[in-house]
Formats: structure tokens, C-alpha cells, sequence
């Protein structure tokens, strides 16, 4: 099935040996298999242990995500603090706030669709 390959030409055809090892050294459990100038991958199926492993990846992108959001909050509040009026600061940290919790929940969703989507089999 096409779906479950990679092909990749070499225009150079000197430099295909050096593509295809280069290929094998990075352990991507995919064995080049080369045909002249076209080097043909057949992708294996994750396994549970490969689609878990990624499913963590994802939760720990999203925590990192949420981490970067947290970051700009706190630099906005900042500024928000630095306003001429105390209601003019509580306007700014409300809006802030609401940015946030609508991003937050955005990561959150998406990090969820996606475990799913790499759990699901």
C-alpha cells in the first residue's frame, strides 16, 4: 500500500548509497530499500508502546504550550499593572485573563483530539 511508504528520489545518482545510509543511521526502523536513483521506505505500524510513547509527546507539548501562555500572562499583567487607574487595570487583567482561558482551552482540546486520534487504532 502506497500510503504505508516514503519514496524519495535522488537526483544525484552518486549520492544515493550516502542517502540511504544516512537513512539507516538515523533508526527510524525503516529499511531503505533502493531501486536506482529511487530509495523506497515501507512505514511500519506504531505499536501501543510507539502510539503511547507519542500520546505522552503530545501531553508534554501541550503542558509546554500552556507553560509559554502562562509567560505571556504574566508579561501582560505587568503592563496592565503600569495603567493610569486601578479600573483601567482590573478592565485589562479581566481581558487578559479571559485570552487565556480561551487559549487554554484551545491546547487543551486540540492535545485531547490528538491522544485520541494516535490511541485509536
Amino acid at each position: 500500500n502506497m500510503l504505508d511508504a516514503i519514496q524519495v528520489s535522488v537526483f544525484e545518482t552518486a549520492l544515493v548509497p550516502a542517502v540511504a545510509k544516512a537513512i539507516e543511521a538515523a533508526e527510524l526502523q525503516m529499511a531503505p530499500e533502493v531501486q536506482g536513483r529511487i530509495i523506497r521506505l515501507v512505514v511500519p505500524r506504531p505499536t501501543s508502546e510507539a502510539r503511547t510513547a507519542i500520546s505522552k509527546q503530545v501531553r508534554k507539548l501541550a503542558d509546554h504550550a500552556k507553560s509559554v501562555l502562562r509567560s505571556a500572562r504574566q508579561a501582560a499583567m505587568k503592563q496592565a499593572k503600569a495603567l493610569p487607574t486601578k479600573d483601567e487595570t482590573r478592565r485589562a487583567e479581566k481581558e487578559i485573563q479571559a485570552v487565556l482561558d480561551e487559549y487554554t482551552k484551545k491546547v487543551s482540546a486540540a492535545a485531547e483530539a490528538k491522544e485520541k486520534e494516535v490511541l485509536s487504532v
